[in-house]
């Protein structure tokens, strides 16, 4: 780990990857850090299971496959790339329900292990994650006004009373 962040300025705790304390946010959010780069931003394909009956109700009214080719960033997947990993601790009941596409090459993609993930599980307290795998999907959310299909699925989600 690098030596800046073996330890917490404000508080000397001890910091770094969750991952490296024993504490992966596979785990906690189905997806965690995979890689970063720069350019555009590039938006989500959605998969077969996104298009399932028992998740209609989150892509209400969204035919399309390709979501988040707009916003700020370009795009709604950019900058910080999330991974779903069942091998690091990802829950294996999580639906992936997109996952990025058409990365410049400045995120290393010479491998198909570089992508990101949405995925939804429900949890067994009785609640549901919702992860989107990159940062830049906030810079998506506010295109259109909310009139899109990154804010629609978004607002579906946390609105959810079973959530």
């Amino acid at each position: 780990m690098p030596g800046g962040e073996r330890f917490l300025s404000v508080n000397g705790m001890q910091a770094g990857l969750w991952r490296s304390r024993a504490c992966s946010s596979h785990g906690l959010f189905g997806v965690a850090f995979n890689a970063e780069g720069t350019g555009p931003g590039v938006p989500y394909k959605r998969t077969e299971s996104s298009f399932a009956p028992e998740l209609t109700w989150m892509f209400n009214d969204i035919e399309v496959d390709l979501i988040g080719k707009f916003g700020l960033g370009g795009g709604a997947n950019g900058d910080e790339i999330d991974s779903y990993d069942i091998a690091s601790g990802s829950p294996a009941d999580a639906v992936v329900v997109a996952t990025s596409i058409g990365y410049p090459d400045t995120f290393s993609t010479q491998t198909d292990e570089i992508r990101s993930f949405i995925v939804y599980y429900k949890t067994d307290a009785g609640g549901a994650v919702f992860s989107v795998g990159s940062i830049n999907w906030f810079c998506s959310l506010g295109y259109d006004d909310y009139q899109n299909n990154i804010a629609q699925p978004t607002e579906e989600v946390m609105g959810k009373s079973e959530v």
